[in-house]
């Protein structure tokens, strides 16, 4: 190194500005690749229990706080008596960063592998699935009117090797079928 470099590589290191800046670029990667994704799985897992009085397994999860993406891997939600609801293999939400300047939720990409859901008529003719919605939903908050729904784009929307098993059960006898393999692909969808 040339001498009259030395002094002033020592003053940018020692500079208390970029060691912070560092620090925090350090701490916000920590958090993002570590701590985060096992916040998800942990939070998913309780809310399903808990809030739903459902089943939910959750493989791996992968954040890359840089690149605003999610990876959701061998996810599982069941009834609370173990019957399935849905299941995927992989689920990938690319957020674009020109959410971050726009008033909407922009997304490059969402690619769902490996979708099966388990639609089931009980006998009173009620669905599995109308009973989650409304297990999602909860108590109704008072509607704000001045509220608008959040502007979302997406870029790029895929469902590969989906299947769907429609189970009724209003009749003596259950009958079954399934589709299978759904594949859908969608480009340039905005709401």
């Amino acid at each position: 190194m040339r001498p009259e470099l030395k002094p002033t590589l020592t003053r940018i290191l020692r500079n208390r500005w970029l060691i912070s800046a560092v620090c925090l670029v350090a701490l916000y990667a920590a958090f993002g690749f570590l701590v985060a994704p096992y916040l998800v799985a942990r939070y998913v897992r309780g809310y399903a229990y808990e809030r739903l009085d459902r089943q939910a397994s959750v493989g791996t999860v992968r954040i890359n706080p840089f690149l605003l993406t999610l990876e959701v891997n061998d996810f599982r939600l069941a009834e609370a008596s173990g019957s399935p609801i849905a299941s995927w293999r992989r689920l990938y939400v690319d957020l674009d960063a020109a959410s971050l300047l726009h008033w909407a939720w922009v997304f490059s990409e969402i690619a769902v592998d490996g979708l099966h859901l388990n639609v089931v008529t009980e006998p009173s003719g009620q669905t599995n699935l109308a009973k989650l919605a409304d297990a999602l939903r909860g108590p109704k908050p008072a509607a704000d009117p001045s509220a608008a729904p959040p502007r979302m784009v997406f870029h790029h929307v895929e469902l590969t090797q989906g299947s769907l098993t429609y189970t009724d059960r209003t009749r003596a006898s259950p009958s079954s079928a399934t589709l299978a393999p759904v594949d859908i692909r969608m480009n340039d969808v905005a709401k």
